[in-house]
């Protein structure tokens, strides 16, 4: 056997290995390439899904960036919204403080209204029993009493008291007192404030109004010397008797203090009893 012949095996097999080595790398080319082609593959969808999401993000960003933006018109209007519902409470509360204010005057205005007409009604009251005096009184000349002191020293003799009580009356006649609803010694008395003014200098009534204090003295049917007769025209004279032993009523009247006959055409309607005549 020669030795060319001897090498053929090793020769195809040298051969066959060769043919599979060059198919062994055509298939590691191939799927070599398929990986890389796989691996862009997969790379370019990677990147169109990232640019995807990307854009997607972007939008997403400017969607969030919008309702941030409604958020903070919101917020802003909001803010609005407080500020004018607290100016709002602070002016509602400033109109009920006025509208408070409003009808603590009107009830104030209401009540001065009232009480001017209170006024009214008891300067008309006293108008016209001032003129019903003045009427009936026109003519109280005819009726006058003529008095003196010496009836004063006359009554002392009876009861000191009574004799104390002319004395202060004259006195007061002869500072020319005129009537005026005042019930001051200063400007004037009616005739009811002038009988308490009297009776509370000779310490028989308390201090206030003489008038007022008038009607606390107690009434009695029959005057006794040293009360006080009331008449239907509001007179309120104290009843006495003169050194002769003759009755006459002296206290204020609408023509200054003046002693009167005890019935001047003027009807009584009651006595106060003083208790100046007992001893």
């Amino acid at each position: 056997m020669s030795a060319t012949t001897g090498n053929e095996p090793f020769r195809e097999i040298e051969v066959q290995i060769a043919s599979r080595e060059r198919r062994t790398l055509a298939i590691t080319a191939i799927i070599s390439a398929g990986i890389i082609l796989g691996a862009i593959a997969l790379l370019a969808v990677t990147y169109w899904t990232l640019s995807d999401l990307n854009a997607q993000l972007s939008a997403a960003q400017q969607r969030l960036e919008m309702v941030r933006t409604d958020l903070e018109g919101s917020q802003a209007k909001l803010a609005q919204v407080d500020a004018a519902r607290k100016e709002s409470e602070a002016s509602y509360g400033q109109v009920k403080a006025a509208l408070a204010a409003a009808e603590t005057q009107l009830a104030q205005q209401r009540q001065e209204a009232e009480r001017l007409r209170a006024q009214l009604a008891d300067s008309n009251s006293k108008l016209e029993a001032l003129t019903a005096q003045i009427r009936e009184s026109a003519d109280l000349t005819r009726y006058l009493h003529p008095i003196d002191f010496a009836d004063a020293k006359n009554l002392y003799n009876t009861a000191p008291q009574l004799g104390d009580l002319l004395a202060r009356i004259l006195s007061l006649k002869d500072r020319n007192l005129p009537f005026n609803f005042a019930n001051r010694p200063d400007v004037g008395f009616t005739s009811p404030g002038f009988a308490g003014y009297v009776l509370q200098e000779l310490r028989r009534l308390p201090a206030g109004a003489p008038d007022a204090a008038l009607r606390t003295l107690p009434s009695a049917t029959e005057p006794q010397l040293g009360d006080v007769i009331l008449y239907e025209t509001g007179f309120a004279l104290f009843y006495l008797k003169d050194h002769n032993g003759a009755p006459f009523v002296i206290g204020m009247t609408p023509k200054g203090v003046a002693a009167l006959d005890p019935d001047f055409r003027v009807r009584r309607t009651g006595v106060l009893r003083t208790d100046l005549g007992r001893r």
